[in-house]
């Protein structure tokens, strides 16, 4: 199966059949400023969103496991598990993003990126029985998405049915999607223009852990737009305390 709005590449390489559990969808970011080559297919997802030109790229037919996730040897199957693998061609991390104007960080994607990504995401959602629900937890640093408790275990992975990102998966080590704005991501439409209650706590908190005592979110209840400003403020935050390290 293909997504109309894709262009068609077709070199990504096979990583088998499904093994029947749950759809879902695993968002990676490239860390490059195009299109990779995903070494020759070997490590393709099934497509590739190109936010600097706004268009699609397929490179696995979605009837059959892309190979964008690891996969240890004796624990669960990953990539195999079902998973729908969409890459973003931006960087999570900001600090090399920002050494070329050619680079995007992923928090700077705009309204019409989102737009595109939700597009995406409702085909999805009518083609495979997916669950328009997300993990509620993000990590902004390799350390923090890599720290004990942090990412699905065998499990949860195994039972999961919704969207989250390569950060969230087990028996991995990187840290995509970063700032990535799970709101917008998640939006709906009239319906979630404010976060759900759980959204809203895990925002609420990160904004006080990044502030003083007396700091207050830029706006309450928070909506997807202004979340993003949250993202913003956290990942300078890590990058400031990274280099005062």
């Amino acid at each position: 199966m293909r997504y109309p709005e894709a262009a068609w590449k077709g070199d990504g390489k096979s990583g088998g059949s499904y093994v029947g559990k749950p759809f879902r969808v695993v968002l990676h970011t490239t860390e490059t400023a195009g299109v990779p080559g995903y070494g020759g297919g070997a490590s393709a997802p099934h497509i590739t969103y190109v936010p600097k030109t706004r268009q699609w790229v397929q490179h696995t037919d979605f009837n059959t496991a892309a190979r964008a996730l690891r996969n240890v040897a004796g624990g669960v199957q990953t990539n195999r598990a079902n998973a729908l693998q969409v890459e973003l061609v931006c960087y999570s991390a900001k600090n090399i993003a920002d050494q070329s104007s050619s680079r995007l960080w992923v928090g700077d994607l705009t309204d019409d990126h989102y737009l595109d990504l939700r597009n995406f995401l409702s085909w999805v959602y009518a083609n495979f029985d997916v669950s328009s629900t997300w993990p509620e937890k993000q990590a902004f640093s390799s350390r923090q998405a890599n720290a004990s408790g942090f990412r699905m275990t065998g499990t949860e992975w195994n039972d999961f049915d919704g969207v989250c990102a390569h950060q969230h998966v087990p028996e991995n080590t990187h840290w995509d999607t970063g700032a990535l704005d799970w709101t917008q991501v998640m939006e709906k439409g009239d319906d979630m223009a404010e976060l759900s209650p759980e959204a809203q706590k895990f925002y609420e908190e990160a904004w006080k852990a990044i502030g003083s005592p007396e700091a207050t979110p830029p706006s309450t209840p928070l909506t997807p737009k202004s979340s993003q400003d949250i993202l913003k403020t956290l990942a300078q935050d890590f990058r400031d305390r990274k280099d005062d390290a």
